[in-house]
């Protein structure tokens, strides 16, 4: 409630010192200024001659308290026109007198003692500043302290995790603890507002670090539990950007392995074309699996840059072995005449 007001106060206190030494200098100033007053205007020949100038000098510059008093006029630049717009119309040289006085006192040490105010201010507030962030972190571990103990009261299959059902066994001096720090005396409302995953149970840090931002926070607690919602949101959608640029990775690396394979295969069918003609065609020459497997690495080797344990790779066509010439045609072996069958006579 007094915040502004005790920060006044300090400050105003706080300035003292500032303001003390503030008048001290000031006092000094106007000291040798009017003594200097009385060198240039009280013992100037025109008092003697000039009645308008002697009038002004006996108002205002007769004695040297009477100058500094009217020097004050000139720190606070209070009606001095009337002061020294005549006395500078009779002697054109005091301009430079009271142009020093109106420059050195109420501009120049002015601005300076508002200046050293001000960053005395700036430092007792920024002092305040960390005052109340070490009372908010005392406030925080003490609350957090006694956060853990009820979590761990409720925790009663020591699951790490706190469910509504374990909730519903909370004490009496836990619930006002609750409501004294959140001002919520619904525990499960408290609950709903930290379960923004929709899981059915909260860790000890969502518990905690959630109630702690539930204390601090002037927003309401529907306005949090959008906040959380979005920020979850947000995460997961991160997560699917992610992978759907690993899908798209797989897809690029899928469609340069098929590519790959294309030329793969024209290699295969060109050396199979190249070792058929070499061998005199088909019925000399085959393709046998180990060739077509060291081809595969061969190509393999070629589009990836990946240099095989094996230095040197089997020939892909191997020259099968002639086959055994046909055996020549049995001769017709001479006919016998048995007995049975005589040859017939000749008539």
């Amino acid at each position: 409630k007094f915040r502004v007001l005790w920060m006044l106060v300090r400050g105003l206190l706080s300035s003292a010192g500032t303001m003390f030494y503030t008048m001290v200098l000031v006092s000094i100033m106007l000291y040798v200024f009017g003594a200097m007053s009385i060198e240039l205007i009280t013992n100037n020949a025109l008092v003697d001659t000039d009645a308008e100038f002697r009038s002004i000098v006996q108002g205002h510059f007769s004695t040297l308290p009477e100058a500094m008093l009217t020097l004050t006029q000139f720190v606070c630049l209070d009606s001095i026109g009337a002061i020294y717009r005549p006395l500078v119309q009779k002697e054109p040289y005091l301009i430079i007198y009271f142009a020093g006085v109106i420059l050195i006192v109420p501009i120049v040490l002015m601005n300076l003692v508002t200046a050293i105010i001000v960053n005395s201010a700036l430092d007792q507030a920024a002092a305040d500043r960390e005052a109340a962030k070490y009372h908010e972190e005392a406030r925080k571990a003490r609350l957090v302290k006694q956060l853990k103990r009820m979590f761990v009261q409720l925790d009663t299959d020591n699951s790490g995790k706190v469910s509504r059902e374990e909730l519903s066994n909370i004490e009496s001096d836990d619930c006002k603890l609750l409501h004294c720090a959140t001002s919520i005396s619904d525990p499960f409302e408290i609950f709903n507002a930290l379960n923004v995953d929709g899981w059915e149970s909260l860790s000890i840090d969502e518990f905690c670090d959630g109630i702690w931002k539930l204390a601090t926070s002037k927003a309401s607690i529907e306005v949090q539990r959008m906040e959380k919602q979005v920020n979850s949101m947000f995460h997961r959608i991160k997560r699917m950007e992610a992978n759907f640029a690993g899908v798209s990775s797989a897809l690029l690396q899928i469609s340069q392995n098929q590519g790959n394979m294309q030329k793969m295969m024209a290699s295969i069918d060109l050396a199979i074309k190249r070792g058929q003609c070499s061998g005199g065609g088909l019925s000399n020459s085959t393709v046998s699996p180990a060739a077509v497997l060291d081809s595969l690495a061969a190509v393999y080797v070629t589009t990836s840059g990946v240099t095989l344990s094996s230095p040197s790779l089997s020939p892909l066509v191997s020259p099968r072995a002639s086959p055994a010439p046909p055996p020549p045609p049995a001769l017709p072996r001479p006919w016998k005449r048995s007995a049975a069958h005589p040859p017939a006579r000749r008539r």
